[in-house]
């Protein structure tokens, strides 16, 4: 049976640099007060909330209730489970002032080879040099293998190439938990519609293309998204066997509980 997937994206960008604690549990505000701007305080605090308020609708909760686990790679998770057998797997991801959360139902008894990853990844990234040198981009060459590599270099614009393989990558790596542990260069990306998403604008494929790592397979999920002049690419990889569902993205600016549950439950039922 196919599964729905929960996409939010949250834009932090136009949030007053005074930081709202109020809606943060007490351990959540001594992690967003470690932060030193405040645009990536207001991104850390979306994703602490989106993340309750998203888990306490599904298992009909207080969101001051929920308990978020994290694994020793960093992942988190929830323990609970949403009937016998059937497990809530999510990831976030923010870069830029964009926040995205995608989840997914997974069956603990679903029959996944050992070379197919159980667990859903995401990335989001915004398209701009991360320096001010000219060829700031070999600093990140150990990044990509040498066919990817030369390929971003054959290509009219490097910048839009370069992200688009990393955001795939980074969901990859999200998705087995390994983070900056893993070997992004041994990532292998295929994107059938690559040239689409390096001259198109406002772009989603559903099944853009594959990704493997270690033998373990995945189907990519790409969009290119255009916010206030400034270029996105975000990937979400999923297991090779997971049969999935397409939808659409839930996208929100303003952020309280009230709005952001009211969302989720229209696309829950829209999905289900």
């Amino acid at each position: 049976m196919a599964s729905s997937v929960l996409k939010i994206l949250v834009d932090t960008r136009s949030w007053p640099e005074q930081v709202n604690l109020q809606l943060l549990l007490p351990e959540e505000k001594v992690k967003v007060k470690r932060y030193y701007f405040a645009k990536d305080a207001n991104m850390a605090m979306a994703s602490m909330l989106v993340k309750r308020q998203v888990l306490a609708t599904l298992f009909r909760t207080n969101p001051d209730s929920v308990q978020i686990s994290v694994a020793e790679s960093g992942r988190p998770f929830y323990l609970k489970e949403i009937s016998e057998n059937t497990v809530f797997d999510f990831n976030v991801s923010h870069y830029g002032g964009i926040v995205v959360f995608v989840g997914t139902w997974i069956s603990k008894n679903s029959p996944f080879s050992a070379h197919s990853p159980r667990n859903i990844g995401v990335d989001v990234v915004e398209c701009k040099s991360l320096s001010e040198e000219s060829n700031w981009m070999e600093d990140f060459e150990f990044v990509f293998n040498r066919e990817q590599w030369n390929l971003i270099f054959s290509c009219d614009d490097r910048l839009i190439a370069f992200f688009l393989f990393w955001s795939c990558k980074e969901a990859v790596l999200k998705s087995l938990g390994l983070g900056l542990h893993g070997n992004p260069a041994l990532v292998e990306v295929h994107i059938p519609v690559f040239q689409d998403f390096l001259y198109g604008s406002n772009l989603r494929v559903f099944r853009a293309g594959t990704a493997s790592y270690a033998n373990k397979k995945f189907q990519i999920e790409l969009q290119k998204k255009i916010i206030s002049e400034s270029v996105f690419f975000i990937a979400i990889a999923y297991s090779i066997d997971l049969e999935v569902l397409d939808s659409g993205w839930i996208e929100v600016s303003g952020l309280t509980e009230t709005l952001l549950q009211q969302k989720i439950i229209e696309k829950l039922n829209y999905i289900t």
